[in-house]
């Protein structure tokens, strides 16, 4: 099924986002942001 997942922070900004199914990623932020989601089998 599918993944949503929201994050919202503050200071410095990095995403990494690995799937292996349907995945819905939202990021709020006021100054950048580090959101890290993992989903599903195998993933980096």
């Amino acid at each position: 099924n599918n993944t949503t997942a929201t994050i919202s922070t503050t200071t410095i900004t990095a995403a990494t986002i690995s799937t292996t199914s349907n995945t819905t990623a939202t990021m709020s932020t006021n100054n950048n942001t580090t959101a890290t989601i993992s989903t599903t089998n195998n993933t980096t």
